[in-house]
């Protein structure tokens, strides 16, 4: 994206947060930050949940009566450092290069 918002000179996801959800290991949510970033958007710290378990494992997440504890502690960080950032970015935008 190379699109840049007029007299700002900067792209235009600057101020965007992003975060990612996925069912897999740390490569999984690797490649979708770096594309994020790559695209301007910003990402909070520990702004990645995942149901984090052994290869091959015979459970799909869909499939647990209850979301592990492990995921949910990881996604309600998410939320909360995700939320702050946004709060942040609102009043304190990225200045132009």
């Amino acid at each position: 994206m190379s699109a840049t918002a007029p007299g700002r000179g900067r792209m235009l996801t600057y101020d965007k947060v992003a975060a990612v959800c996925v069912v897999g290991a740390h490569k999984v949510s690797a490649d979708p930050f770096q594309a994020l970033d790559d695209l301007g958007f910003s990402l909070a710290p520990n702004a990645v949940s995942h149901l984090g378990r052994e290869a091959m494992h015979e459970t799909d997440y869909q499939d647990y009566a209850a979301t592990p504890e492990a995921s949910a502690v990881a996604t309600a960080t998410l939320a909360t450092n995700t939320v702050h950032l946004v709060r942040h970015l609102k009043t304190n935008s990225y200045s132009a290069s």
